[in-house]
């Protein structure tokens, strides 16, 4: 499969958290991903760019024989949380002083060299990170709109909400407890980085996210998760695509949408449920819910859709025609 710009969002994500220390805004994201893609998905093409930014200077200082050590200090306090061992340490200053490294790969050297402990801390900062970034763009990465800037849902740009963004990330480490759920990025965002007016504040507008197949993500914003089904002989059948997995649903705005696309019939929660063919399955100790029915009898796929962190009776259900 080509590469497209969104194959190296990862990639530019890991760059804003090492060399700026909080996550990406959607339209840098997307222009540094196009910028490698440009160059044959070389990300080292990009790097000087940000080694040389205002803000990185700002954070590490100049890179020289002389500060070196307080640079790499700076580096694992905050990519890993914590002091960087002695071995370490001298490991890379002498890389540093022979010119293995330098001054405009030093940081990512460290951040590439990760495994252990720090290798956790390095994944589990990326996931939130990339939470943080759809929570601020109010589209999930997939979609067409997608840091296009022009409708972003949340105000994230300057010096405070920098500060606030990487106190916040800062606080993310190894440790599985320290993980974010896309609700509280999303409260996070809401309530620290979004200025007044912006569309997150607002959550009584719900956006429709039509549902194929796949996973999807909730976003900071009210979505209406969209399903499509047909009935057929008395029973809800998949009408496309397979079955999806919603992760980060929030009882809270979120909804779930079965729209019958054939005869148009609309149901209250408790009746669709309850119709021959349907199957809930609802763990309560894993927190997780499914409703499944028929496949579609041309291709024998199973339809349905999963949740994860809920289960059925925190759901709300609606059906459309």
């Amino acid at each position: 499969m080509a590469a497209t710009a969104s194959t190296y969002f990862n990639d530019v994500q890991k760059l804003y958290i090492a060399y700026y220390q909080r996550p990406a805004d959607p339209g840098g994201l997307i222009f540094w991903s196009q910028m490698i893609l440009a160059h044959d998905g070389d990300v080292g093409s990009v790097v000087d760019a940000f080694v040389t930014s205002a803000e990185s200077t700002a954070l590490y200082g100049a890179v020289t024989l002389q500060t070196i050590g307080e640079v790499i200090d700076k580096v694992y306090m905050a990519l890993f949380g914590r002091a960087v061992d002695q071995t370490g340490k001298q490991f890379y200053v002498d890389g540093f002083t022979v010119g293995t490294f330098t001054a405009g790969t030093i940081v990512r050297n460290i951040l590439d060299g990760t495994k252990g402990e720090d290798a956790f801390a390095i994944m589990n900062k990326l996931s939130d990170a990339n939470l943080f970034t759809v929570a601020v763009d109010g589209h999930p990465t997939t979609d067409a709109n997608f840091g296009a800037g022009t409708s972003f849902s949340a105000t994230y740009g300057g010096t405070a909400d920098a500060v606030a963004a990487r106190t916040w990330l800062a606080t993310v480490n190894a440790q599985s407890t320290s993980i974010k759920t896309a609700s509280e990025v999303a409260d996070f965002v809401r309530t620290t980085i979004a200025d007044t007016g912006d569309p997150i504040k607002d959550t009584s507008s719900v956006m429709n996210t039509p549902l194929t197949s796949g996973s999807v993500t909730a976003t900071a914003a009210a979505e209406a998760f969209v399903y499509p089904y047909k009935m057929v002989n008395g029973r809800p059948t998949k009408a496309t695509g397979g079955e999806v997995t919603i992760n980060g649903f929030d009882t809270a705005k979120d909804k779930l949408v079965f729209e019958d696309v054939g005869t148009g019939t609309v149901f209250t929660k408790a009746q669709f449920l309850a119709l021959a063919g349907v199957v809930v399955a609802d763990d309560p100790f894993a927190i997780a819910a499914s409703i499944y029915f028929d496949p579609d009898t041309d291709a024998g796929v199973l339809g349905g859709v999963s949740l994860t962190g809920v289960t059925i009776n925190a759901i709300t259900i609606e059906t459309i025609a």
